[in-house]
């Protein structure tokens, strides 16, 4: 770090606690503000592999002669080597489709933050994340804003540890207790009034129903008021309204 000039570096600091949404929000809005035309999300947990970044930055030059890049991500493994549950990437049906051209790369809707590098057409043409999530599902609801518009692209040979203390499924509820109720609430409202307020009518009702089976079937019934205050609070909740977008210096 002492051969680094410091003057490549903006650190922020927070007036309060935003969660982890607001802190990627106004770091992406501060990085291209500054100019950048891509952008590296990170979580604080995150260790990449030596040419992490190296690989994604070349798959970008690659791909962008037959695509509009939305974003790349990397591949997210836990501390054994196997992959981080939740952090798996949601396909694109046509997820096989750039195989022949470049074997490791997959079309993808959807990511996490834990890796994840932004372009800068993507902020101009979807804005910035919702800060108002604070956690939980704000990842997935930005690059599924972005994938709608733009390409987007699993980069398999990119690699990076979420060195989490487990390696749970999202919302697994067997992890449901009085200390993380607070977190599970953030993510189930979140998740609703995405399905709600993308008009995923259907999947908003079976998202409904596949939730409190799981809370009951993980034997957590005494968090069933908690779970569904979080439910009626998502359908209140229309996130679309706090998209913001950025403006250049």
């Amino acid at each position: 770090m002492s051969d680094l000039d410091p003057a490549i570096f903006t650190i922020c600091f927070m007036d309060s606690n935003v969660g982890g949404a607001g802190g990627f929000k106004h770091g992406i809005k501060v990085a291209y503000s500054q100019g950048a035309d891509y952008i590296w999300c990170m979580d604080d947990d995150c260790l990449p592999e030596l040419e992490a970044l190296q690989i994604l930055v070349e798959s970008e030059k690659s791909l962008c002669r037959e695509y509009n890049i939305g974003f790349l991500a990397s591949r997210v493994e836990w501390a054994d080597g196997e992959l981080a549950k939740m952090n798996l990437p949601v396909a694109h049906r046509d997820w096989s489709f750039p195989h022949k051209k470049h074997p490791n790369v997959s079309k993808i809707v959807g990511s996490s933050f834990v890796s994840l590098l932004i372009s800068r057409h993507a902020v101009e043409l979807v804005g910035l994340p919702v800060a108002e999530f604070f956690i939980w599902f704000d990842d997935s609801e930005y690059t599924r804003r972005i994938s709608d518009e733009l390409d987007c692209f699993l980069i398999s040979n990119s690699v990076v540890v979420h060195q989490t203390a487990t390696n749970p499924s999202p919302l697994d509820f067997d992890l449901l207790d009085d200390g993380a109720l607070w977190k599970y609430k953030y993510g189930v409202r979140n998740e609703m009034s995405f399905f709600l307020y993308s008009r995923q009518y259907v999947f908003a009702f079976l998202y409904i129903a596949k939730l409190f089976f799981r809370v009951i079937k993980a034997g957590k019934i005494r968090y069933v008021p908690g779970i569904a205050a979080a439910v009626i609070k998502g359908l209140l909740f229309n996130y679309r309204k706090y998209i913001e977008y950025p403006s250049a210096k």
